[in-house]
């Protein structure tokens, strides 16, 4: 029983230190974030949608946010999506919808030289890895 309790205090600690970094985010004025995340709208799933949803509503508050993301033949460049500074950088994702191996290691390439070019002339002040793989790197070399 005592294992019970210290789980759920454990968990409500996580939960509202969670929170109150998050407030220390919305507090900060003007800052620069940069998104790293093989997947983002159109493509991929449950993944792309939390990045995005994610930047647009940091976009409302006032901050600045970009996402570096993998590209398709129809997806490429850099585009503004709804106060959203979007790069995609090659990846050869064959399908919307699933990625394998081979395509997430060429985004880490490709991220891995392009990233910090980026991060310098957004004057990103943070970053924000999704998945520990092909995104985790990128935010160790950065």
């Amino acid at each position: 029983m005592a294992k019970d309790e210290s789980t759920r205090r454990s968990k409500f600690y996580l939960y509202y230190y969670a929170k109150w970094q998050f407030l220390e985010v919305r507090w900060h004025t003007n800052l620069n974030l940069l998104f790293v995340n093989y997947e983002y709208p159109p493509l991929g799933g449950g993944g792309a949608n939390a990045t995005k949803e994610l930047a647009l509503a940091l976009v409302k508050m006032g901050h600045e946010v970009t996402v570096l993301t993998s590209r398709t033949p129809k997806l490429k460049g850099c585009a503004n999506e709804g106060g959203v500074q979007v790069y995609r950088l090659r990846g050869h994702r064959a399908s919307e919808h699933r990625s394998n191996l081979l395509e997430m290691f060429i985004f880490l390439c490709s991220a891995y030289f392009a990233a910090p070019r980026i991060a310098k002339n957004h004057e990103s002040e943070a970053v924000v890895c999704f998945f520990s793989l092909p995104s985790g790197p990128i935010g160790l070399l950065l």
